[in-house]
Parts: structure tokens; sequence; C-alpha cells
């Protein structure tokens, strides 16, 4: 099977807000397994899940975000950023990169 990578962006550690998303993390994991699993959907392919922690922040977020597009391996999609103000900051310029969150 081929890989098909997929780049991911969640608030796992904001302690400064008190919050914890690393949950987050499992269930995307658990929902990649259920596709990789299935044989009548990308019966060729294996999705692979390459994630980095915005810890919530804007800035670090547009960094990753940055970093996921220019490095390898290629990604076919991105899942995130989680966090509502990361997010933003990350629709903001997505855009410049052909890509539309």
């Amino acid at each position: 099977k081929k890989n098909l990578y997929l780049g991911g962006f969640f608030a796992v550690d904001i302690t400064e807000q008190n919050w914890r998303g690393g949950g987050v993390i499992p269930s995307v994991q658990m929902a990649i397994e259920d596709i990789n699993n299935r044989k009548d959907i990308l019966r060729d392919y294996n999705l692979v899940l390459l994630w980095n922690d915005t810890k919530g922040s804007p800035a670090l977020a547009n960094k990753l975000f940055f970093d996921m597009i220019v490095n390898q391996p290629p990604k076919i999609g991105i899942i995130g950023p989680g966090y509502s103000v990361a997010a933003r900051s990350v629709a903001q310029v997505s855009h410049y990169y052909g890509l539309n969150l």
C-alpha cells in the first residue's frame, strides 16, 4: 500500500488556559485506522497522520502550517487547527498556498 499523508494541527497543551486537547489525537487516529482497515475505500492506500501541537498559539500554528506545507512528505490534506484563535490565523494565510481550510 502507498502512504498518503495528512497534516494535523491540534491544541494539545495550553497550560495557561487550563486546556488539554490531547484526547483529539486518539479520536483522529481511530478514524484513520477505520479507513485504513476498510477494503472498499482507498484500498491501495494507507493514511498516515503527521501532527503538531499548536499550543493554541496563532503564531506557532502559522509556523507549523508553513513547515508542514514545505517539508516532505507531501500532504494530501490538513486537519485543524482545532482551537479557534489558531484556526482563524491559519485560515487567513492558507489561501496563499492554494489551500482553503
